[in-house]
């Protein structure tokens, strides 16, 4: 049967019409991937950046100034001598008479720590003439011993320093003040770096004609003493030398120092 012209136009048409609807459906559903939509990237960065970043954040920081109760002395000696054996002898005479008079000065034992030892050779500067394969000449040898002299009260640190230098002590590593007890100290710092920083997230919110809604996060950033260590530097002499007023221990203050970073809402 013949077909007439325009019938088969509007067949082609209606093929056409059809194989472009099954496509688009097709491609359609190849891009979706699931039911679900995808999360948009700016959605998916802020889940995984941490912290919300939002509203007013500020850092606060709060301190706590104290008097020391606690010196702590390191303490050394050190002899030389030609040979080992000679070297060590006199080291071990000597630090066994320190800690003694550190004792009797009302340190208690369980406060007196070995911090080293060490016994090193101390060789002879080469001559002009010296071969550079030779092996080197040893002198003598040098014993170091250094102890850890924990004094409580501080106030003692002077009487005991004395005592020690007096009983063959020559090495004075350092001397440095702390506290015993430090945790309520730190409970107290972090106490006033968080109304610091709720009292500048305040200032802000009133700078800008608003005001803080409440709080979204607080972290602490750092909680620490810092130690007064007085200036004396490392020195060796000889204990007759030294009077008693010739190093004057002065404790000084202590500060405890407490840090947070936290984030107001605002409006």
């Amino acid at each position: 049967m013949r077909i007439p012209a325009l019938a088969r136009v509007i067949i082609l048409m209606s093929v056409i019409i059809a194989v472009g609807v099954a496509g688009f459906l097709f491609i359609s559903q190849q891009s979706d991937g699931g039911d679900s939509p995808a999360e948009p990237l700016g959605i998916a960065a802020a889940a995984g950046s941490g912290l919300e970043q939002s509203g007013i954040t500020v850092q606060g920081i709060g301190e706590v100034r104290i008097e020391p109760d606690t010196a702590f002395l390191s303490l050394g000696v050190q002899h030389v001598a030609e040979t080992a054996t000679e070297a060590t002898a006199a080291l071990s005479t000597d630090s066994n008479s320190v800690v003694e008079a550190v004792k009797a000065a009302g340190v208690d034992a369980a406060d007196v720590a070995t911090q080293s030892l060490s016994l090193t050779p101390i060789y002879a500067r080469p001559g002009p003439d010296k071969s550079r394969d030779a092996p080197p000449k040893i002198d003598g040898y040098r014993a170091t011993t250094a102890v850890l002299v924990t004094v409580r009260p501080k106030e003692n640190a002077s009487a005991v320093l004395d005592a020690a230098l007096s009983a063959g002590a020559n090495v004075i590593n350092s001397i440095r003040f702390g506290v015993a007890e430090t945790a309520a100290l730190e409970r107290q710092a972090l106490d006033a770096a968080t109304r610091d920083a709720a009292r500048k997230a305040d200032a802000m919110a009133a700078a800008l004609g608003g005001e803080v809604r409440g709080l979204i996060w607080i972290v602490e950033q750092s909680t620490g003493v810092s130690e007064f260590i007085p200036q004396v530097r490392r020195v060796v002499a000889i204990a007759e030398s030294l009077p008693s007023s010739a190093l004057p221990i002065e404790a000084g203050q202590l500060t405890i120092t407490a840090t947070v970073r936290a984030n107001f809402a605002y409006k």
